[in-house]
């Protein structure tokens, strides 16, 4: 070989990785550690492969990220061919696509699981590591030595090799000598390095009550594994829940019960998922074990309660007849007999209001005013129990005073609702300047998040209570909101025929028959106002031109006039 040829092969050698090298016992051994991550989309179709390796006796594994992207479920298989299911995510970084997660491991497994040790020391730039290419008979080992090491979160080491690899082997592990993984082999976007940041980094991750919202962890349909502390899990476990097509949370709430037997936040999570998909005899199963095993009876007893209630309100099942009201109540009278709290008396009186027992409901609102969970719901519930009993409108308006007393002054926004539920039920008995006054401070607190309807609803009162101005005022705002709904536009022509603005109201009558030309109302106050301005005859065909468009109030007009 001449010279020149020789130093050319030199200058190519640091970019290949060398092959027939002699390798470490400690690496041979760790490549049982190495297994190939295969990921399905929601229907079982094939979506992303990809590498990795056990951490841990117990299925903690290290794999590449973007595997798991749009994934719903994935599996495993180690070097000897075994499978393994994932369970769930520990964590995820979508810049270094590296992820930890969990898989299910039969109890006779693990004894078969080969874990590989992390490295806690770096190697430096042109030092010996190996990189492991998956083969369940003959892994192929090649050796690489990275040309950069730089630093990356708090001093962690990020190797960069200056050698190529298929993208194919992307999650493949690196390892020192001594068989310890330095990290996951990432192929560059340019295809001409590699990277590799420490495996010490993926290993740092945790899981907390909010790594199932966070930004990554939304690109995945996979399940977010539960934290170990109490107060985190729960969070994680409410967080995840309300959700119907979240079918995770049925894992969550088991991995919930498997960490917290004695707590009934698990049995309560996935009772609900149970009866949310119409199993209710598998979700009462599920509260029935946790009466049994929670250290506070209470608490599952009044959750059971509240599944229960939700089921016979919002369900159109008629075949499961186990749960009924009184089933409801005898398990909120069970939580009170453990725990006499308010907030279980209050449950116990919505259960008794929708049974139509509403004397006893009525006592019970009223005793919870008397306690620490008063609240101006409380005495709107009493006024509903009032009201179905038909009581003196005294005595219903006393409970809705004290709804709105409930707040300090000035009022706040959280005010607004019981000022509108006042205001509604002094419009419809007829104390409509009471109502008004009541409207305009529902207007005043919320604002612009008013809508047409509101001003509707205000102006018919103001119309009643002969306050024309206000309400000819409030009819525009509905029409400025609502510019295609017709009714506004002959409502507010007829108010203003009222108040003997005749032009106004035919100006505004003829704009209605123009933009809603079959809306038969608008023809009918344009006759009326053709009619009081002398033009009779021409007045009596307008109108019997709304009588064939269907307008009601044509008739009475035409039988009005007619003399």
């Amino acid at each position: 070989m001449r010279l020149w040829s020789f130093l050319i092969l030199l200058t190519l050698l640091p970019l290949l990785p060398l092959t027939g090298m002699a390798q470490p016992s400690a690496v041979k051994k760790a490549a049982k550690s190495m297994f190939k991550l295969t990921t399905f989309d929601a229907n079982g179709n094939l979506l992303h492969t990809g590498y990795g390796a056990f951490v841990d006796a117990n299925g903690t594994c290290l794999a590449t990220w973007e595997a798991f992207i749009g994934a719903s479920k994935a599996n495993i298989i180690d070097a000897q061919g075994r499978k393994y299911d994932v369970e769930c995510l520990i964590g995820a970084n979508e810049i270094y696509n590296v992820s930890k997660f969990k898989v299910t491991v039969p109890a006779e497994k693990k004894m078969a699981i080969t874990p590989i040790a992390i490295a806690q020391t770096k190697i430096e730039a042109g030092a010996e590591s190996w990189l492991i290419e998956y083969d369940i008979k003959n892994p192929v080992i090649k050796k690489y030595q990275p040309s950069k090491v730089e630093s990356f979160q708090n001093d962690l080491p990020y190797y960069i090799y200056e050698q190529t690899a298929s993208d194919e082997l992307a999650g493949s592990p690196f390892l020192n000598n001594n068989g310890e993984l330095l990290g996951l082999m990432q192929p560059a976007k340019k295809r001409t390095d590699l990277y590799c940041p420490s495996a010490q980094y993926a290993m740092s991750m945790t899981v907390s009550g909010f790594t199932s919202k966070q930004a990554t962890m939304r690109l995945t349909q996979m399940r977010v594994a539960l934290p170990d502390d109490f107060d985190q899990a729960v969070v994680a476990l409410y967080m995840n829940q309300g959700n119907k097509g979240n079918d995770n949370i049925l894992g969550m709430s088991d991995e919930f019960i498997s960490k917290f037997p004695t707590a009934s936040e698990g049995y309560n999570s996935k009772a609900i998922y149970l009866s949310g998909k119409g199993l209710f005899a598998e979700a009462a199963k599920v509260m029935e074990e946790g009466i049994e095993k929670c250290e506070k009876k209470d608490e599952p007893h009044f959750d059971y309660s509240k599944i229960i209630f939700n089921k016979l309100l919002y369900s159109n099942d008629s075949t499961f007849t186990n749960w009924t009201l009184d089933k409801a109540i005898a398990e909120a009278d069970a939580a009170m007999s453990v725990n006499p709290l308010p907030v279980y008396n209050l449950h116990k009186g919505k259960i008794l209001y929708t049974a139509k027992r509403y004397d006893e409901a009525y006592k019970i609102f009223l005793d919870v005013t008397k306690t620490n969970m008063r609240s101006a719901e409380c005495f709107y519930n009493a006024s509903l129990c009032l009201q179905a009993n038909n009581a003196e409108k005294e005595k219903v308006i006393e409970m809705l005073d004290s709804a709105v007393a409930f707040f300090p002054q000035p009022y706040k926004i959280d005010a607004a609702p019981y000022f509108m539920i006042r205001g509604k039920y002094l419009d419809d008995n007829g104390m409509y300047r009471k109502a008004v006054a009541d409207y305009n401070e529902y207007e005043k607190l919320m604002g612009n998040m008013v809508n047409d309807n509101f001003f509707y609803l205000k102006e018919q009162a103001e119309l009643k209570a002969k306050l024309y101005q206000p309400a000819l005022d409030d009819i525009d705002k509905a029409i400025a909101l609502a510019p295609k709904e017709q009714l506004y536009y002959a409502e507010k022509a007829m108010l203003q025929v009222r108040v003997n603005k005749i032009d106004e109201g035919m100006a505004t009558a003829q704009l209605c028959m123009t933009r809603f030309p079959d809306y038969g109302d608008g023809h009918a106050v344009y006759g009326l106002a053709q009619i009081l301005k002398g033009k009779k005859k021409e007045g009596m065909a307008t109108l019997e031109k709304a009588k064939e468009l269907g307008s009601e109030m044509a008739k009475p007009l035409m039988e009005k006039y007619a003399k």
